[in-house]
């Protein structure tokens, strides 16, 4: 039987990662659950929206409403500019979901979108608008595109996927430790680009203690969010 106290490596190149034990059902919601949420949110502003058309703005005819009024009904965030990296990607995240809601094309989503810039993010805003040559239109892939490109530096992003690496448990308990490791995974998408590699990330940060018993720390655990 291998020794439990032996460091686990990370591999590089093309070696594969040492395959852990499956998680429990109970685990995986654990770490699922915050973007189940999301998803629920969507779709009650998504239902809003539509009975927001279907109440004179769309008129008899059942077209979902559009337009600004329509994007600000989605009560859409204000990005003031931030010195967390995610803020940016959250930010975006959250005006896409937006833009889902109704029928908008990239004109309009640059359009909507500059309304919801202050401070600095809206002085960069009308900085980088004086460099686009007269006439040319900008999409909603570029405009993320270069938004992220300031926003997030490089090297930020390496030392916060650096720390995700290094995450372990320590003295949290499992939906702390859940917590972090969500929120730093982030910075670090291709080392949980599938299941398979978020799985042995997640196992790789446990304490030891709770390694040799996960069967009964699983069977005990009460899922909340």
């Amino acid at each position: 039987m291998d020794d439990p106290n032996a460091p686990v490596g990370l591999g590089s190149g093309n070696e594969q990662l040492p395959q852990p034990p499956p998680l429990h059902p109970a685990i995986v919601e654990l770490l699922r659950k915050s973007e189940d949420s999301r998803q629920t949110q969507n779709k009650i502003l998504q239902t809003l929206v539509q009975n927001m058309a279907n109440q004179g703005g769309g008129g008899g005819s059942g077209n979902p409403r559009r337009g600004y009024p329509a994007f600000l009904a989605t009560e859409p965030p204000i990005f003031q500019g931030s010195k967390e990296p995610l803020d940016v990607d959250f930010w975006l995240s959250a005006i896409d979901e937006k833009f889902g809601l109704f029928p908008c094309d990239d004109q309009e989503k640059i359009a909507f979108m500059a309304h919801q810039l202050r401070d600095a993010a809206g002085v960069w805003w009308k900085s980088y608008k004086t460099q686009i040559a007269q006439g040319h239109q900008i999409t909603w892939d570029k405009f993320r595109q270069v938004f992220r490109a300031h926003h997030i530096p490089a090297s930020v992003v390496a030392i916060k996927r650096e720390e995700f690496l290094k995450l372990t448990q320590g003295n949290r308990s499992v939906q702390e430790y859940a917590h972090a490791f969500n929120y730093l995974s982030q910075y670090a998408k291709d080392d949980v680009s599938t299941d398979e590699k978020k799985q042995y990330q997640f196992m790789k940060g446990l304490s030891l203690k709770l390694k040799s018993h996960l069967p009964l720390m699983i069977s005990m655990i009460s899922i909340t969010w």
